[in-house]
């Protein structure tokens, strides 16, 4: 497969991911994860939270996210992304109906303990965290348009610059060799001539040293 072929398949996988993405197929999954609403998220992870977070950090959190997942906020939204922006919603009440009260997290907090206590935090788990943090600061639909424009870029750059700069660096540094510059001229047909030239040449020396033996 060649260059352009490679390209122009990687530009239609791009534009494909694209696609997908934008359909929303997949964002209420990748909303959950990226945004402390899986399954089994904790209500501190919900409310996005340290668990020793004072009330004040508690009560802050909550007014930022149930503005950020109220419905009204999301009415632009695909239908699948408004679906999950309520079920956020209504577990962030929750986190904070609990967590607001001093005895109800007390007795969540035994609960957690009851768990096994999770590793220490690795080199891994920080890198984990860093890309969880930078993929959480963009938005799913910004994401299939930036996927969707490098698709764009790449054909743009394969099939409409790199013909043009061709042709700039072939007009401004032609071949010195004056056969190759003839129209229909190869590289076989120039060594057929400079092998008969070579060869005319090898016979009038061969001419000139009998000429010169008879004298």
């Amino acid at each position: 497969m060649g260059r352009a072929a490679t390209t122009a398949v990687g530009a239609v996988v791009l534009a494909a991911i694209a696609g997908v993405w934008h359909t929303g197929l997949l964002e209420p999954y990748y909303h959950a994860i990226l945004h402390g609403n899986a399954p089994d998220a904790t209500f501190y992870e919900v409310l996005r939270v340290a668990p020793t977070a004072s009330p004040s950090e508690i009560a802050a959190a909550y007014r930022s996210l149930s503005r950020e997942y109220h419905p009204d906020k999301t009415k632009s939204l695909s239908p699948a992304m408004r679906d999950a922006h309520t079920q956020a919603f209504y577990r962030v009440a929750a986190a904070y109906e609990t967590l607001s009260n001093d005895d109800r997290r007390r007795d969540y907090d035994r609960q957690l303990h009851q768990v096994a206590k999770p590793p220490s935090m690795t080199w891994q788990s920080r890198v984990h965290l860093w890309w969880w943090q930078l993929w959480y600061s963009l938005s799913f639909e910004s994401i299939g348009y930036v996927v969707c424009g490098l698709g764009l870029v790449t054909i743009l750059c394969e099939y409409v610059l790199a013909p043009i700069q061709q042709r700039v660096f072939r007009s401004r540094h032609p071949p010195s060799n004056p056969d190759v510059q003839q129209p229909g001229t190869s590289l076989y047909e120039a060594r057929l001539r400079l092998q008969a030239q070579y060869d005319a040449d090898a016979q009038r020396r061969s001419q000139h040293r009998r000429a010169t033996r008879v004298r």
